[in-house]
């Protein structure tokens, strides 16, 4: 709202029927705000792969969100807020990040004045389930070799685990 005028023509179409999707609602019909709701659809949906080229995910909550992870791999550009949350998006030539509402202008602007960037093979890959299950496998692991050694670590007994013999 405080930025509408320098966003002015810009339409905003929003998916999704989340548990604040009624407040979202009502407040941007109040304040007036160009944004058109929308039932969530698969992101296979032909729509979503052909009528955008931009996404805006401005959640700071979503630990790691796939709909921004799918927006990458379907090519689009994506503006999200600067947060730990998003910090594994920052990589991709096509997610613009943002620190406050004037950066958040600036990114949108910038967004669709672009064209998305295609994506390397090795960037395509980062994004699939295939890399993101081995993330989290290795993850795992680690947590298991980091617990392990604090159960080797501890001492047993006086000169831990040295044995006499």
């Amino acid at each position: 709202a405080k930025h509408k005028d320098e966003l002015d023509g810009f339409n905003l179409d929003v998916f999704g029927t989340g548990e604040d999707s009624a407040e979202v609602q009502f407040t941007a019909h109040k304040l007036k705000l160009n944004m058109n709701f929308h039932q969530g659809r698969d992101h296979a949906d032909d729509a979503l792969h052909s009528s955008y080229k931009v996404f805006i995910n401005p959640s700071v909550s979503d630990v790691l969100c796939t709909a921004t992870a799918e927006a990458l791999a379907m090519g689009k550009i994506v503006v999200c807020a600067d947060h730990p949350s998003n910090e594994f998006f920052g990589s991709f030539p096509n997610c613009l990040m943002y620190k406050n509402s004037e950066e958040f202008v600036k990114k949108v602007k910038e967004a669709l004045a672009a064209e998305p960037v295609p994506l390397s093979a090795e960037q395509q890959y980062r994004l699939s389930w295939e890399a993101a299950t081995e993330r989290f496998i290795n993850y795992a692991d680690m947590y298991k070799i980091s617990n392990s050694r604090a159960e080797v670590s501890r001492p047993r007994g006086m000169y831990g685990n040295i044995s006499q013999s």
